[in-house]
């Protein structure tokens, strides 16, 4: 599974990481992340 991961936009950036902890801990198949940042800080 390919996932895009946008750190921080609308929770905190620590929020995300440990949900991706989470998402790893749990899915049945690998989970391939890619962050990108594009959250609302970058664009402020």
């Amino acid at each position: 599974m390919r996932l895009a991961v946008i750190p921080g936009d609308g929770i905190g950036q620590e929020v995300t990481a440990e949900a991706l902890k989470v998402l790893e801990a749990v899915a049945p198949v690998k989970v391939e992340t890619t962050r990108y940042d594009l959250g609302a800080e970058r664009y402020l």
